[in-house]
């Protein structure tokens, strides 16, 4: 994980006079916040911008806070068998789509919520598919292709979409039935995105996620001995 230049957002800072992570409102209006110093971060040591390792996992603290979370947020069950999910994420079926929010996005808008400044932010899909799949040992990684031309309004960088997850969403279709007609009935957290490449000669970018095997076999494990110290 690497973590912001300015030291005053590092959510490791477990003073009371640390940042605070704010989580934003849906629907309703308030806050939901919690102080730094009672989270519990979990990282991988960053060895290299462009394979990382990157992954971290923030613990929200028991609280009042995290029940209201809870009451209005839906949380993908990333312990829950971990073996099927990562067989259903590397079967190469359906395509990969990864998410975000692009910094070119951003959009000036109207307060609300009791807000006195409102940032928009843009969230998109991304559909595409593996261009290639490294499997390095402990970690593995996904490079999603994409062509300049399909940019559209998100620009010349996905910034902002590091973080994001990836996601392999098997396509089905009846026997018989037309084009068009297709349907997923599941999907599966395949990866997360974290690096870009975007100065290729042929004009295209490509995506690099961390892969299945690195969130299933690598950092899962160490999340649970790392919660087990604490």
């Amino acid at each position: 994980m690497r973590p912001p230049k300015r030291r005053d957002l590092w959510l490791t800072d477990s003073s009371h006079k640390g940042p605070r992570l704010l989580i934003p409102p849906m629907d309703w209006p308030g806050e939901i916040v919690f102080e730094s110093y009672s989270l519990r971060v979990l990282s991988t040591q960053r060895n290299r911008d462009d394979f990382g390792p990157d992954l971290a996992l923030i613990v929200l603290p028991p609280s009042g806070m995290l029940n209201e979370i809870r009451g209005r947020r839906s949380f993908y069950p990333l312990a829950s068998e971990p073996d099927v999910k990562l067989t259903d994420a590397l079967h190469d079926t359906g395509f990969v789509a990864f998410c975000g929010f692009p910094a070119s996005t951003q959009k000036q808008d109207e307060p609300t919520l009791g807000f006195t400044e409102m940032i928009q932010l843009g969230g998109f899909a991304f559909l595409t598919g593996p261009e290639k799949y490294d499997d390095n040992n402990e970690w593995d990684y996904f490079e999603l292709g994409v062509g300049r031309e399909e940019m559209g309004e998100v620009g010349d960088s996905f910034g902002g979409v590091s973080g994001g997850g990836v996601w392999r969403v098997p396509v089905y279709r009846k026997k018989g039935d037309p084009k068009g007609a297709e349907y997923y009935q599941n999907r599966t957290l395949a990866g997360v995105a974290f690096y870009e490449e975007n100065h290729l000669p042929d004009g295209r970018f490509f995506v690099r996620t961390h892969g299945p095997k690195s969130l299933y076999r690598t950092f899962l494990p160490e999340l649970r001995k790392g919660l087990a110290k604490q």
